[in-house]
C-alpha cells in the first residue's frame, strides 16, 4: 500500500517552534506535559487526599450545558403545543 514506511520520516512538526507561533505549543510545552502525564499515572494512588473529586468521576459536559439543553428542549416542546393548538382551531367544522 505504501511505498515508504512512515515510521521512517523524522518526528517533527513544521508547525512547532515558529517566532510568531500564535498561541500554539511548543517542543518544550509538549515535552513538560508528557512528563507530568507520565509522573500521574505512575502514581496514582499519591493523589490528593484532601476530599477532592478524582479524575474521571465528573461528567464530561458541563451542567451549564446540560441545563440550556433542557431549557431549549422545554421550548421546542411548548412551540409544537402551540403549533397542534392554532392548526386545529383554524380548521373549520365540516359538520352540520
Amino acid at each position: 500500500m505504501l511505498r515508504v514506511d512512515p515510521t521512517r520520516y523524522p518526528d517533527e512538526n513544521p508547525l512547532m517552534d515558529e517566532p510568531d507561533h500564535l498561541g500554539q505549543p511548543t517542543k518544550a510545552d509538549v515535552a513538560a506535559e508528557v512528563k507530568t502525564d507520565h509522573e500521574a499515572q505512575a502514581s496514582p494512588e499519591s493523589g490528593r487526599s484532601d476530599g477532592a473529586e478524582q479524575p474521571g468521576t465528573t461528567s464530561p459536559i458541563p451542567t451549564e450545558l446540560i441545563a440550556l439543553g433542557a431549557v431549549g428542549g422545554l421550548i421546542v416542546i411548548a412551540g409544537v403545543i402551540v403549533l397542534i393548538v392554532l392548526l386545529s382551531r383554524r380548521r373549520p367544522s365540516t359538520r352540520g
